[in-house]
């Protein structure tokens, strides 16, 4: 290799260590920029960012009774703030009390896009929301969906019956998660 730099003339040389220093810084924004892609394309515990990966975290949470990691589902300014945590984790808890006598498992889960009257009243909501919530912005809302839930509900006595619940989930900031 060392005779290979000694027939370059030393012009040549310049433009040949130019080159591959460029390439270098090259290949180091396109790493830097694949691991800041990767980081924003997943939530906290390394969930994918989408409506069908959270929406199944959420009802895994809930199915299991822990209202830790339900919380994690909802946008980051309301976990975020202590107070605010505090109190959706004791909604979630009582929520959660309420369920337990009845051993829900899931069954499916659909994402399924709100028509337009479903999404008036959505959007009704969320604008109720920002009244309600400090540091919560609509600007911050990209998309909106929906995802129906079916549950397997088994009572104590062992009577069965099959109950849903429907999830708004948002994409707040960057981020998929449960709204309501």
């Amino acid at each position: 290799m060392s005779n290979f730099f000694k027939q370059i003339p030393p012009k040549n040389k310049k433009i040949i260590i130019i080159s591959i220093i460029a390439a270098l810084l090259v290949i180091g924004i396109v790493i830097t920029l694949f691991f800041i892609y990767s980081k924003n394309n997943e939530n906290i515990d390394n969930t994918p960012n989408t409506p069908e990966a959270v929406a199944q975290k959420f009802v895994d949470s809930y199915c299991s009774f822990d209202a830790q990691k339900m919380i994690t589902c909802y946008p980051e300014f309301i976990w975020a703030d202590d107070y605010m945590e505090e109190i959706l984790l004791l909604s979630l808890q009582d929520f959660l009390n309420y369920a337990k006598p009845y051993s829900p498992a899931c069954q499916s889960i659909e994402i399924i896009t709100p028509d337009e009257e479903e999404l008036a009243q959505i959007n009704k909501d969320l604008e109720a929301y920002t009244n309600i919530v400090e540091g919560f912005d609509l600007n911050c809302i990209s998309e909106i969906t929906t995802a129906y839930v079916s549950f397997t509900k088994t009572e104590t006595n062992g009577h069965s019956y099959t109950d849903s619940e429907t999830l708004v989930l948002i994409n707040y900031n960057g981020k998929w998660c449960v709204f309501f």
